[in-house]
């Protein structure tokens, strides 16, 4: 007998009309019911998104963390590390791409620069060798004489050098037709400095 709202649905399989009567004191409740349900649907919907994102974030960004330890491990000298495996193809697969081939591109740098510090070591050793014959070669002190003092000092400019001193004393008949003790010397400067002018000097040494 009061104001209201109605509504009605027929069933079609049976023909029976259901009809739903709501009087008009109960709109604010079924507002309220309402209002309140879709609250609750939005939260619910809201964290389920939250979630979701989380969720594909940490599995989307979870590589990144495990290459950032690799990379750190390289940069204290481990370039054995391996790196993580990305499948999905993205940015984050072509950043590990890369840091796998700089990795191995610092591994082969390593070996490069440790074999040449290698022959290096053995150059220099050699090269010091040579030194060390250099100046084995060299003429020893005068022994002391009243009639001649004789002084000698070589000094390259590398370990080895192309300078080059050297003297003997002959005794051999004069113009006078006595004997007497000739002294014979000589002062070099090969052209160039290294092992190439040793070599020369040595030679030079030898015809003198």
């Amino acid at each position: 007998g009061g104001e209201g709202a109605v509504t009605q649905k027929t069933l079609q399989r049976c023909g029976w009309t259901i009809q739903c009567i709501i009087p008009q004191g109960d709109y604010g409740v079924v507002t309220l019911i309402i209002m309140i349900f879709t609250y609750i649907m939005m939260i619910s919907l809201f964290v389920l998104l939250a979630l979701c994102i989380l969720v594909i974030m940490r599995w989307y960004l979870h590589p990144l963390s495990e290459i950032a330890d690799a990379t750190e491990a390289i940069s204290h000298g481990n370039f054995n590390v391996e790196l993580p495996k990305v499948k999905q193809r993205t940015d984050i697969r072509q950043l590990r791409d890369n840091f796998m081939r700089m990795q191995e591109a610092l591994k082969q740098y390593i070996q490069d620069l440790r074999h040449t510090t290698e022959q290096k070591v053995s150059m220099e050793r050699d090269i010091s060798i040579a030194a060390h014959i250099q100046k084995g070669m060299l003429p020893k002190p005068l022994s002391k004489r009243p009639d001649i003092d004789i002084y000698g000092l070589l000094k390259p400019a590398k370990v080895v050098g192309g300078d080059l001193y050297d003297y003997f004393i002959r005794r051999s008949v004069g113009a006078d037709g006595e004997s007497h003790d000739f002294l014979f010397f000589c002062i070099g400067d090969i052209s160039g400095k290294g092992v190439a002018a040793s070599l020369l000097m040595t030679v030079a040494g030898h015809l003198f």
